[in-house]
């Protein structure tokens, strides 16, 4: 596309030869009357950012390393349509010309799979011909401080810096809600200073080190705590003599807690095979707080109640029984009847079939399209072990709610090319057989006998 080629010619203007001392500036500020250059398709603009008073200013931070942000393009210019000019929409982002010229030029391979994945290269290309690009930012990044992408920074009609924003609160209800005089839910992109290994700082005000160095035992529950929509984070607690004595559960799902209480902190940190939920059974009659909900909207609220941050420290005599002690009390905090059970599930397993020569070193750190423009990225790979986590993600894609066994014993290093790259979540099961197939594996679908938690409502007291 033409519009590709221009991208390299879009220069930056910092507004009136602007100082590099530039304030970030505050919710509720004046945005200074900025200069900047556009690029819209085949079409480059000067303008100044007093051309769109009168309407609600959306700064897209965007970056071409960044997934959401692409997948976002299409959601973007949707809302400038159905807005029309009441709203105003710009992509700013700090990649120079060379970088996002590569990134429009190998976008079409990346979506050539089929004919689904063809439709939405399509419309990321689309919406990247139809909404104005800053290129190669040095400005706006300084004024509106950010500290990840996608975040989205308002600026009301009267040039006014409403704050910066995770970009899933830009939605058609929030911004017509606000066109309307009303107060959406608008949550701030930001990082608290959290420390993950000592909990009790989370509760506030700091404890007297008196006090805490006395303290043998305790737990609580929080809900979310922002910090970035930082996740997954885990860390264990141990005493002077090294053992695991608790932890310290930054923003988890329900689920996440009760797979660590019952598989264990090492497994669930190193084993590939627990990182997914397929080994909990959820049995209640209301699944809604265990999975996050598809829509943004949705999200925004759901996690507010559903997300939480959990601490626990059992006495240095009681190391024994911390995943008793910890089941009992997810238990009791979130109304569940918790237990261990053994179930007959079908499962992708994942076997050696034939002994077969690996990839050369030499092609290791080669990337392969074939005649159909499927990526292929090398792994190179000390240990079985590590074969099957590389497999694990694009595995949960197919099909989240099965199992996976490895039953593979090799120990020699392992190199081979698989199909995918950053598509993994549109690789096919036969996709990932033919490959593994000509390095002499499998993988199958089989019933087998495994351990599952199982949650369930608690039973109902007798009288």
């Amino acid at each position: 596309m033409k519009f590709i080629l221009c991208v390299l010619f879009v220069g930056y203007m910092n507004a009136y030869g602007q100082q590099s001392n530039i304030k970030p500036l505050d919710r509720g500020e004046a945005v200074p009357d900025l200069a900047f250059i556009t690029q819209t398709g085949k079409i480059k603009s000067s303008v100044h950012l007093s051309d769109y008073k009168g309407k609600l200013i959306v700064f897209d931070f965007w970056s071409t390393h960044c997934p959401g942000c692409i997948a976002g393009l299409p959601h973007m210019l949707e809302l400038q349509e159905e807005f029309k000019d009441k709203i105003k929409v710009f992509i700013v982002t700090e990649d120079k010309g060379d970088d996002i010229l590569e990134f429009w030029q190998e976008l079409p391979k990346l979506f050539s799979q089929n004919a689904t994945r063809s439709e939405e290269g399509k419309r990321i290309m689309h919406a990247g011909e139809n909404l104005p690009f800053i290129v190669a930012d040095t400005t706006f990044d300084k004024y509106f401080s950010h500290p990840g992408t996608p975040t989205h920074v308002w600026v009301d009609e009267n040039l006014r810096y409403l704050g910066t924003f995770y970009g899933i609160t830009t939605t058609k209800e929030n911004i017509l809600s606000f066109l309307q005089g009303g107060h959406p839910r608008l949550d701030t992109f930001r990082r608290e200073s959290l420390d993950k290994d000592n909990a009790l700082s989370w509760l506030g005000n700091e404890p007297r080190k008196e006090i805490t160095d006395q303290l043998q035992s305790y737990s609580f529950i929080l809900n979310r705590i922002e910090n970035g929509g930082a996740r997954n984070n885990i860390t264990g607690v141990y005493d002077s003599s090294g053992a695991l004595v608790g932890f310290n559960c930054v923003n988890q799902l329900i689920p996440e807690l009760y797979k660590l209480a019952y598989f264990g902190y090492r497994f669930v940190q190193e084993d590939p095979i627990y990182n997914n939920y397929s080994r909990i059974i959820i049995e209640t009659k209301s699944k809604k707080r265990f999975f996050e909900p598809k829509t943004d909207v949705e999200y925004i609220k759901w996690q507010d109640t559903n997300i939480v941050c959990y601490a626990l420290q059992v006495p240095a005599s009681s190391a024994n029984d911390l995943y008793p002690t910890m089941r009992q009390e997810l238990d009791r905090y979130f109304g569940l009847s918790s237990s261990f059970e053994k179930r007959s599930l079908r499962c992708y397993v994942l076997k050696r079939r034939l002994q077969k020569t690996m990839m050369s070193a030499a092609d290791i750190d080669k990337t392969y399209f074939d005649k159909n423009q499927t990526v292929y990225e090398p792994l190179a790979i000390q240990s079985y072990p590590d074969l099957f986590r590389n497999l694990i993600n694009p595995l949960f894609q197919l099909d989240p709610s099965l199992p996976y066994i490895n039953e593979t014993d090799e120990k020699a290093p392992i190199s081979m090319k698989l199909p995918w790259k950053i598509d993994a979540q549109h690789i096919t099961l036969a996709d990932i057989q033919t490959a593994l197939r000509l390095y002499g594996y499998d993988l199958v679908l089989e019933n087998k006998i495994i351990d599952v938690v199982v949650l369930k409502d608690p039973s109902s007291p007798r009288l």
